[in-house]
């Protein structure tokens, strides 16, 4: 982990304005619980939050919401789900932002929604640490076996 986030950190450096990098090390510090070096990047990326992609847009909201700022993670979630009533919304990005909320029944509704949409984020959807608190959920386990992963795909859970 280290030695990665030196790598992402090198290139911040290189390009400070690349959002694919802001959103990383956003994404990072989050899940490391260090919300104090997060926030400036979730800041930077939510000034211009309307024009980035759906699905990052669901992940900065779910790192707003994890990092306890759960009014910017609506306002997101708001957001996407108006752009759905006139567009094409991959369910994954209301997933991954229900999943910082942790309203863990939307999810469902919107990872079934991402299936139906064959959704190609949800080739990572066994190892997507947003939805790791649903790997128990007999719903989760009936989309992931629909899903019909290869054996070597397959956890000892499975």
């Amino acid at each position: 982990h280290d030695a990665a986030l030196r790598k992402f950190q090198d290139a911040f450096r290189l390009d400070p304005e690349l959002v694919q990098i802001q959103w990383v090390l956003s994404d990072y510090y989050t899940w490391a619980g260090e919300y104090d070096k997060a926030l400036p990047f979730l800041e930077t990326l939510k000034q211009d939050f309307v024009t980035l992609a759906p699905v990052m847009i669901g992940y900065v909201g779910a790192n707003f919401a994890m990092a306890g700022r759960k009014d910017d993670a609506l306002e997101m979630l708001a957001h996407l789900l108006k752009r759905a009533e006139t567009e094409y919304i991959p369910g994954s990005a209301l997933a991954l932002l229900y999943a910082g909320l942790q309203d863990y029944d939307e999810v469902m509704v919107w990872l079934e929604v991402a299936y139906e949409q064959r959704d190609i984020t949800l080739l990572w959807l066994k190892v997507e640490p947003w939805y790791q608190k649903l790997h128990d959920d007999p719903r989760f386990k009936d989309l992931v076996a629909r899903m019909k992963f290869p054996e070597a795909l397959r956890t000892p859970s499975d």
